[in-house]
């Protein structure tokens, strides 16, 4: 180990990883920390990172430099960010490190340790006793000196420390150091964790010794085809402190449908030692025009989270509208209009819009106050009286909105539908009639035809089919 500038020695200590205890001995300049961070002064920590961690770190996560000044860390951005004592540190922040402080970058934690060239005995604490250090070996796990050993090793080494409980190990172990004062009480209530939870929360720690909750993700979408059935998600819950970590779970708001709890959680907390997946099951309704919302709330003595879950219509694939703010609306089936024209085949569109022009100008002269053949011809070649038309598309266009605004967003939402579905109409017949007074006149004296207007109207529906083809693809 080199020793640094200001001739102290500085290295970092594994609190939490695959191998507590492990040190890393730091020089003097600059050293980059992460999973994958090259080799020129660099600490790769990836042999540390828990594959069940639901924090990850980044391949060049942060940095330490060893100077005059002291040991100071800086967070390279990382997504996840970086931590001293449980508090993040902005980016690019140099943090003046002090010994004891504590790093966390991703799942991992470090201890930053300093020793002097000139070793000094460190000050009494007069509220810890402690006859001497002790030495005390987990099975398979790491060598703990002090009880903050025996503390981080027990997030990593859970199971065998309670078979050391559990078996009287542990208790002969104390009484070997005479601290019978710390031996678990064979009758102590509660299920061996919560014996164990107990034990440590007696422990003479210098250290935090609580359970700190964190969720992964911090928000679920999800996307499904509507239709009905139902398909499973999950949440995973993750203790990133010490000590037993006591939680439930609830969906808010309280009575929806479409998300519920997996039975193992509805109504029962539930203890978290590393990790606990939290399964949902999602309800797929038969129609989903608009995203459902809801929140996945846990809650415990390491705190509390909120994770919104979003469930959404799955896009259709090959949609050529899909990615764009410019969608077409959806039909009241969830289908939107450019899957309705995709759905037509090419000779289908023509046919069908051809008549359907022919339909509208039929429309257009009964609104001007003609009837029969003479709504194409009788008021005279392209001169349809925008009045009339007005009236009638505004009537049937707020209908026709309201209807819709009241399915989708019940009886407060019709009003406004009905309203915009008006203006809509408006817009429309000024829209067809400046068609017909622009149009029409072309034919010139076989203006006053039927046969010609029904044939020119044919042909503006025509084109229009001719130019959906070329925007929205469909079947062949």
């Amino acid at each position: 180990m080199e020793p640094s500038t200001n001739g102290n020695h500085w290295k970092l200590e594994v609190l939490r990883g695959k191998e507590v205890g492990r040190t890393f001995a730091l020089g003097p300049g600059e050293l980059v920390l992460g999973n994958a961070p090259g080799d020129r002064g660099a600490l790769n920590l990836a042999s540390e990172e828990s594959d069940s961690s639901p924090r990850r770190m980044a391949a060049c996560h942060a940095s330490l430099d060893c100077s005059a000044r002291g040991l100071t860390v800086r967070d390279l951005e990382s997504p996840g960010g970086t931590f001293v004592n449980r508090q993040r540190i902005l980016p690019g922040q140099a943090r003046l490190l002090q010994p004891g402080d504590v790093l966390q970058l991703g799942g991992v934690q470090l201890k930053v340790v300093e020793s002097t060239t000139a070793p000094v005995a460190p000050a009494p604490r007069p509220t810890i006793t402690n006859p001497g250090p002790f030495t005390y070996v987990i099975p398979g796990g790491p060598t703990c000196r002090t009880w903050d050993d025996v503390l981080t090793a027990s997030a990593q080494r859970w199971e065998t420390l309670r078979e050391e409980l559990v078996s009287g190990r542990l208790a002969g172990f104390l009484v070997s150091i005479g601290r019978s004062d710390l031996v678990p009480a064979p009758m102590t209530p509660g299920t061996p964790d919560e014996r164990l939870d107990a034990w440590l929360g007696r422990l003479p720690t210098t250290k935090p010794d609580r359970p700190e909750l964190d969720v992964h993700p911090s928000k679920l979408v999800i996307r499904a085809t509507p239709g009905g059935g139902a398909i499973r998600r999950s949440v995973q819950v993750a203790n990133v402190g010490l000590r037993l970590m006591k939680s439930s779970a609830r969906i808010e708001p309280a009575g929806v449908a479409w998300l519920k709890l997996e039975a193992p959680f509805v109504g029962h907390p539930f203890v978290t030692i590393e990790g606990t997946e939290v399964g949902l099951e999602v309800v797929i309704p038969d129609r989903l025009p608009a995203p459902l919302t809801a929140e996945l709330v846990i809650d415990g003595n390491g705190g509390s989270k909120r994770v919104p879950v979003i469930l959404e219509a799955k896009p259709l694939a090959g949609d050529p509208v899909e990615a764009t703010s410019t969608n077409l609306s959806p039909t009241t089936s969830g289908v939107t209009v450019a899957e309705l024209i995709a759905r037509q085949s090419p000779l289908s569109r023509v046919v069908s819009w051809s008549f359907a022009s022919l339909v509208v100008r039929l429309l257009v002269g009964l609104a001007s106050g003609s009837l029969g053949a003479d709504a194409l011809v009788a008021s005279g070649p392209g001169t349809p009286k925008l009045a009339g038309v007005a009236v009638m598309l505004a009537g049937l266009a707020g209908v026709a909105g309201g209807w819709l605004a009241g399915r989708r967003g019940g009886s407060r939402a019709i009003a406004g539908g009905a309203l915009a579905g008006a203006f809509a109409g408006i817009i429309a017949s000024a829209v067809l009639v400046a068609t017909c007074r622009a149009v029409e006149p072309i034919l010139g004296t076989w203006a006053t035809s039927v046969v010609a207007v029904c044939g020119l109207w044919a042909l503006i529906g025509a084109g229009l089919a001719g130019l959906s083809i070329l925007v929205v693809k469909g079947k062949s």
